[in-house]
């Protein structure tokens, strides 16, 4: 069996990554929650935190992505305490970055039903010069309720005598206290 390769780099997947870091689960709480891949049918899970095999432990979930998560603990921090604040360029570039990851995480969830929507090289990427792929839109809002949800579809613009002309991928992360 040909072993799995980490999302952002050439090593072997060998870390299980969060797509909800334990810091926010801790602030929100630990509540079961609805999981639903595809067009299978919908399960509650009696707990909240999503595993995915899909980094490599050294180089990448205990190097760059501990320190994107440490620089970012404070900003989302007080978004979920809904907090007003105003982000410098280098804050906003750092959320963006993470939302990026997550996203990115998001979408190896499901990848043995659908494919894998973020290149190799769009990972790589974000990894090697937090860019972020071409034609991507981040928005950052606020979410009156509390709770927390992690959503991630891919669309497709079929018109008649052009299938498939346009493929995007949307993801939604929703922590708030």
């Amino acid at each position: 069996m040909a072993k799995k390769a980490c999302l952002f780099c050439d090593k072997e997947a060998d870390k299980l990554e969060h797509l909800w870091p334990h810091w926010i689960l801790r602030r929100v709480g630990m509540k079961p929650i609805r999981q639903k891949f595809g067009k299978r049918p919908a399960k509650v899970i009696p707990h909240s935190w999503l595993e995915i095999r899909c980094v490599c432990e050294k180089d990448c979930n205990n190097g760059w992505m501990a320190d994107l998560e440490k620089e970012n603990v404070p900003i989302i921090g007080e978004m979920m305490e809904n907090r007003s604040l105003t982000l410098d360029a280098a804050q906003q570039s750092s959320l963006v970055a993470w939302a990026m990851k997550t996203a990115m995480v998001l979408d190896a969830v499901n990848v043995k039903s659908r494919g894998r929507f973020y290149t190799r090289e769009e990972c790589a990427a974000l990894r090697l010069h937090r860019s972020i792929p071409a034609q991507t839109y981040i928005w950052i809002g606020g979410y009156s309720d509390s709770g927390y949800s992690a959503d991630g579809t891919i669309v497709t613009l079929d018109l008649a005598n052009a299938p498939k002309i346009a493929k995007a991928s949307v993801s939604t992360f929703v922590p708030k206290l």
